[in-house]
């Protein structure tokens, strides 16, 4: 059972003495912490069991609904785009498995709906060429190990574009992984784009897990990121994403390729480090902001930073080798650190939205993951949208 699936009890048929008595049996459950603690209720879509709790929504058509999992009454905050208006056409693809890497072509007259396999990953990952708005939804994709060069087809979503395509990619609830159990073979990145400066892209409830890469000593092209816009976009909006990694994390930066970003959200994101087994063991870069073409600098796109944590590896700390910039640059806009929280006084386009400084904590959030593998991939069900 999937820890974020929520249910809306509809069209209750039942007397009203068995509505009252299982409404009042959940509730002693719950605040009785029983344990076990377990229910068992039939609703419209099957039934549900385990720890959950009762949450009030005036749009469900019984004026609440059942919640499992450590996000009640969470929605995410940006809804997939519309499929088809008067000059596209609504086109669905539903994607079978073929053991290996996979690339779309996709018209930039039509939208998509994108349906990963459901009854096991998408191994080797997925390039997507063109389009118009595109929209994947649940789902599981095993990267390709090993993967020793960052320009080689092995990326979970390597997402191309044209620099004049237009739409909104929305992908959410897709559980990247790294099929290697001690990780240790090198993948590709969780996430890609190039070439997008006039797409928005919604990235929400996504676990990306097990990214392993050192770009130094056997393998110099082996560059493995979390995340990476390296080819510009128009706007990132990121909403519930947790990643691991043995080498780097959130590479947000604008300027490779004279790429711009127009503006990024980045929000309940935290990234996890483990030990490098490669040899590159002198910096853990997690989360990376400034622009480095031409030379480090501090030029950042408008960026908004709410609830973002890093975790590293035991040997470091967020003073050094984990963000960027961190405390030791020395070209004007230095990381400041205070109780393990890391701001940018010299950034104002580092901030938290309502125009405070925009920080990265260091650990983990208090609940754990903000998407534990459980709560998404195969059986994804989204818990809507505010």
């Amino acid at each position: 059972m999937k820890k974020s699936w929520r249910y809306v009890i509809k069209h209750w048929k039942i007397s009203g003495f068995i509505l009252l008595f299982a409404v009042l049996g959940t509730a002693f459950v719950i605040i009785s912490h029983a344990s076990p603690a377990s229910i068992s209720i039939e609703a419209v879509n099957g039934t549900l069991s385990g720890g959950a709790s009762i949450v009030s929504d005036p749009s469900a058509s019984s004026g609440s609904y059942v919640q499992f999992g450590n996000q009640a009454g969470y929605r995410l905050s940006w809804a997939p785009p519309q499929c088809g208006d008067s000059t596209h056409s609504c086109q669905t693809m539903n994607l079978s498995n073929t053991g290996s890497h996979q690339t779309l072509g996709l018209s930039s007259t039509s939208d998509y709906k994108i349906n990963l396999p459901t009854t096991g990953p998408l191994v080797g990952g997925l390039t997507l060429y063109g389009g118009h708005n595109i929209t994947i939804i649940g789902g599981e994709v095993d990267l390709s190990t090993p993967c020793t060069t960052d320009s080689g087809p092995c990326h979970g979503f390597n997402i191309s574009r044209s620099s004049t395509d237009t739409g909104t990619i929305h992908i959410e609830g897709v559980y990247i992984k790294n099929p290697d159990p001690t990780h240790s073979k090198y993948t590709g990145d969780g996430i890609d784009i190039n070439g997008a400066e006039n797409t928005d892209f919604h990235f929400e409830n996504m676990r990306i897990e097990g990214i392993d890469g050192c770009d130094s000593g056997a393998q110099p092209s082996a560059h493995a990121d979390v995340f990476q816009p390296y080819g510009g976009a128009h706007n990132i909006y990121i909403d519930h994403l947790t990643g691991t990694s043995d080498f780097q994390g959130m590479e947000v930066k604008e300027g490779d390729n004279g790429s711009t970003i127009n503006s990024a959200i980045f929000k309940d994101v935290n990234i996890d480090g483990f030990y490098n087994s490669h040899g590159c063991t002198t910096t853990q870069y997690l989360w990376w902001s400034t622009a480095s073409a031409g030379g480090f600098n501090c030029t950042v796109y408008p960026t908004t930073l709410t609830n973002d944590y890093v975790n590293p590896y035991s040997s470091f700390t967020i003073s050094h080798g984990v963000v960027w910039p961190d405390t030791n640059t020395t070209f004007g806009c230095p990381a400041s650190i205070a109780n393990g929280t890391a701001s940018w006084p010299n950034i104002p386009n580092l901030s938290n939205g309502p125009g405070g400084a925009g920080v990265i904590t260091q650990g983990q959030p208090s609940g754990g993951d903000f998407v534990p593998a459980s709560a998404i991939g195969l059986g994804y069900i989204s818990p809507g949208y505010q």
